[in-house]
């Protein structure tokens, strides 16, 4: 939307879209999510190596504890998405 945006009006890109435009601008009051943040790299290399550490054979709730011990808080589609 945001690339659309410097071509066409927001109201026009949102009428075509069907959306309500209150939406579009309260998503973008809303703080950068934390998918969008560079922190997952930090977690994502500490869940490979937690991964390949048990011979790929850990599962997801084990992995989220061994990140939860090592202070990375991971949900569990998030972690099993990158295994």
């Amino acid at each position: 939307m945001d690339q659309q945006r410097s071509i066409y009006r927001v109201r026009l890109l949102y009428q075509v879209l069907e959306v309500v435009l209150a939406r579009y601008y309260a998503r973008r009051k809303q703080a950068p999510s934390l998918a969008t943040s560079a922190a997952p790299v930090v977690w994502e290399a500490a869940l490979e190596k937690a991964f390949t550490c048990y011979h790929k054979r850990y599962g997801i709730r084990r992995l989220r504890v061994e990140l939860r011990e090592e202070g990375h808080r991971v949900g569990p589609s998030a972690a099993a998405s990158r295994c």
